[in-house]
């Protein structure tokens, strides 16, 4: 083969190669700026929410069926959920299926736990709602676009009554009087029964 010829085929054979290795860096810069999907939230999920107990009377417990992946949204696993819960905030007036869960308000809890502490609560009648977000904290929903909740309601009791007091000391005789009274007819008796014995003596005596 001539020198032109070959230096014509080294040519070619790097533009090959050029344009193989322009294509795969193109599709690697697509798929590095391509964010991952998200998991997909289950159309069937059902949530069961336990009202508080005595032991525990502001922490709620909840249930996923099925059982979901759950980590702290901070991780930013793509493949992962997180749970919401919102005191005394009907989340349905205000949430639709994808809509993002706003992060700041201490009443709307953000965490990977199922049981959670709501922190204090005045005393009477609350509700506590638990919805699940997808890592971008958008809320799992329906095909309906309703998302999708499970609540309890319960109620907080005042705080425990102020000890009885203690009751009132005895005033005047305390009883002493009574006592006093039923003493004074046996010492009645046993003194004239001592007089009959000295006047027995004395006739005696004479």
């Amino acid at each position: 083969m001539r020198l032109g010829q070959r230096m014509a085929a080294a040519i070619g054979i790097a533009a090959v190669v050029t344009a193989m290795g322009m294509s795969t860096l193109g599709t690697l810069r697509a798929q590095a700026q391509t964010p991952p999907a998200l998991a997909a939230c289950p159309a069937d999920l059902k949530i069961a929410v336990t009202p508080p107990t005595a032991a525990a009377p502001t922490t709620v417990s909840a249930t996923l069926t099925p059982t979901l992946n759950l980590k702290a949204a901070a991780l930013g696993d793509v493949a992962s959920f997180h749970v919401h819960y919102y005191v005394d905030i009907d989340p349905t007036k205000v949430l639709k299926a994808g809509t993002p869960i706003p992060a700041g308000d201490p009443k709307i809890i953000h965490g990977a736990a199922l049981t959670q502490d709501v922190g204090a609560l005045t005393p009477g009648s609350h509700t506590v709602w638990v919805v699940v977000g997808q890592v971008s904290h958008q809320a799992c929903g329906g095909t309906d676009g309703n998302i999708i909740v499970g609540s309890t309601t319960f109620t907080v009791a005042a705080a425990a009554a102020t000890a009885a007091a203690p009751a009132p000391g005895k005033t005047g005789t305390a009883g002493l009087q009574a006592a006093t009274t039923g003493m004074v007819l046996p010492l009645t008796v046993l003194g004239l029964a001592l007089l009959g014995v000295a006047a027995a003596r004395r006739a005696t005596q004479q």
